[in-house]
């Protein structure tokens, strides 16, 4: 990335660590930081961080040979086929959700297929640092839905990662 895009991903990353700190103060979260000890949730976040940049990397590459949408069937195939055993095994929990919720899974099985197809598509636009951190805004819809519809309470830490997420988004979609 250039030095404006660079600096843009930095602020994302740093905006989606601040809305994830529910519940704590920007002191506590300094005391933290000083202390360099990571909590097992921050580890975890930082592994969950490391598979997203390794099969962004890899999606990458698959869609600089195939066409989005035909990548996002292959995918979708080949995780048909690896994960039927489990689900197979399990009929009767997948013959339940089939009942109750057949019209959700199907529902939220079609947007996915859609928004990933999106990023699939946006990482043939750029480079694959920005498409990454672009999908973390996710991250803001999530934290705006439960303080706006379910009346979540949203700390001053996470108040503060609002705007400097959009500042990063803006720096990437303007000079990324």
């Amino acid at each position: 990335p250039n030095m404006a895009g660079g600096v843009g991903v930095f602020l994302v990353i740093a905006g989606v660590a601040l809305l994830g700190t529910q519940g704590q103060t920007i002191s506590g979260i300094m005391r933290t930081l000083r202390r360099r000890r990571l909590s097992s949730g921050a580890f975890l976040a930082l592994l969950t961080g490391l598979t997203i940049g390794v099969y962004s990397v890899i999606d990458k590459g698959g869609v600089s040979h195939v066409h989005p949408l035909i990548y996002m069937w292959l995918w979708v195939v080949g995780s048909v086929f690896l994960m039927a055993p489990y689900h197979l095994r399990s009929h009767t929990r997948v013959r339940l959700v089939g009942k109750t919720e057949c019209l959700w899974v199907m529902v939220a099985g079609i947007l996915l297929f859609g928004a990933y197809t999106m990023v699939l598509a946006a990482m043939n636009l750029t480079i694959v640092t920005y498409a990454a951190a672009m999908r973390e805004t996710s991250i803001l819809i999530a934290t705006l839905y439960g303080a706006v519809l379910l009346r979540e309470r949203v700390s001053r830490a996470r108040m503060a990662g609002i705007p400097i997420l959009l500042l990063g988004v803006a720096l990437i979609g303007i000079f990324g």
